[in-house]
């Protein structure tokens, strides 16, 4: 993984970021309808700077959407994962923990406390999500 990196997003990766999102979609992780495979990755909630992404030789891998909470000011400490996939060629590779920590360096960049992520449960079985994300991260360590 030593030649794995994580950076940023820029308006130059949306269609991989689209690609990957299209590609990973399934009933066991989204109540959503899958939505055309033309649809941008990027809109009004999802901007390229609260995007971070696993890059490779130039290709991209994997991302976390990374956004303040959109709960009421109370929250402001309060980051959220509204997104987060490996590549279908890339699974088990260990860029789901690389994204995580990532995202929980770019948290407490932003003075954030907690980090909160969503996931839709399957009847007991755990998915991906809920493995690597465990029960929330504690910004603090403890």
């Amino acid at each position: 993984m030593a030649d794995i990196g994580i950076r940023t997003a820029t308006d130059g990766d949306e269609r991989a970021l689209a690609a990957i999102d299209y590609a990973t979609w399934s009933t066991q992780v989204s109540p959503a309808p899958r939505w055309p495979r033309e649809t941008p990755f990027f809109d009004d909630r999802t901007t390229p700077e609260n995007v971070l992404l696993a890059h490779e030789d130039n290709a991209v891998l994997g991302y976390v959407k990374l956004r303040p909470s959109l709960i009421p000011a109370s929250s402001g400490h309060v980051q959220e994962i509204n997104g987060f996939a490996d590549g279908p060629n890339h699974q088990g590779r260990g860029i789901g923990h690389l994204l995580l920590d990532a995202a929980r360096i770019k948290a407490i960049e932003r003075r954030a406390r907690r980090i909160t992520l969503r996931f839709k449960a399957d009847r007991g079985v755990p998915n991906h999500a809920e493995v690597l994300f465990g029960n929330g991260r504690d910004l603090t360590g403890q």
